[in-house]
């Protein structure tokens, strides 16, 4: 059996201008997930619902001088919406989210 997708642990700049932050700059986005030439992603935001949507707290893993404490709901988007690779997750982190991502269809 083969997997449906390539699982990715990247922190990128999300280039769609549809996510921008209202000073027209790209937040950074964690990818989680590679499909053919899509990626699945969670953005970086200050905002606690999201379309609608609780996004995830992520506050006592990150450091204080990050200044987004929230991730929001994943979606999919092509690979040439995204900036180049910036670093990784740490692992706890990652499984956080990785739960968190779980709630969504894929």
């Amino acid at each position: 059996m083969s997997k449906k997708y390539l699982r990715k642990n990247e922190i990128r700049s999300d280039l769609n201008p549809n996510h921008y932050n209202k000073y027209g700059s790209p937040h950074d986005a964690i990818i989680t997930a590679k499909k053919g030439h899509r990626y699945k992603a969670n953005t970086k935001t200050h905002a606690e619902y999201v379309h609608g949507v609780k996004s995830l707290d992520l506050e006592p893993q990150l450091p204080e001088y990050v200044p987004h404490k929230r991730i929001s709901p994943p979606f999919w988007q092509n690979e040439k919406q995204f900036g180049e690779k910036k670093g990784k997750v740490p692992k706890k982190l990652r499984r956080k989210i990785v739960r968190y991502n779980k709630k969504f269809i894929r």
